[in-house]
C-alpha cells in the first residue's frame, strides 16, 4: 500500500525532529564563542564537510552534524555572522562539544 502524501510528510517531520533533538543533546546549550544562553543558536562549520547550500534543518544537514561533530560549533546568530564575515575570530583551542 502506497503512503499518502500527508503520511509521508508527517513521517519525514518526525524523523527530522528526532535527529534535531539528538543533535541538540550532543552540543552545549550556550554559544561556543561568547557563551551566552537564550539566543537563537545555529550550527556553524569549523571545517568543511562537503555539505553545500542552505539546508538548515534538513535531514541531510542534521546527519552531517552527527557524522562530523568535530567540524561544527553551536553559535549564536551574532557570532556566526561575525565569524562568517571575518569580523570576529574563532579560536579553536578546545573542542566545541
Amino acid at each position: 500500500m502506497k503512503e499518502s502524501p500527508e503520511a509521508l510528510r508527517e513521517r519525514k517531520r518526525r524523523q527530522r525532529e528526532k535527529l534535531r533533538n539528538l543533535v541538540l543533546l550532543l552540543f552545549p546549550k550556550d554559544c561556543f564563542r561568547c557563551h551566552r544562553f537564550g539566543l537563537e543558536m545555529e550550527f556553524a562549520h569549523l571545517k568543511p564537510t562537503g555539505l553545500r547550500g542552505r539546508q538548515r534543518g534538513s535531514v541531510e544537514a542534521l546527519r552531517d552534524v552527527l557524522q562530523n561533530r568535530e567540524s561544527y560549533a553551536r553559535l549564536c546568530w551574532e557570532c556566526h555572522r561575525g565569524i562568517d564575515s571575518g569580523k570576529l575570530p574563532l579560536e579553536l583551542e578546545e573542542a566545541p562539544f
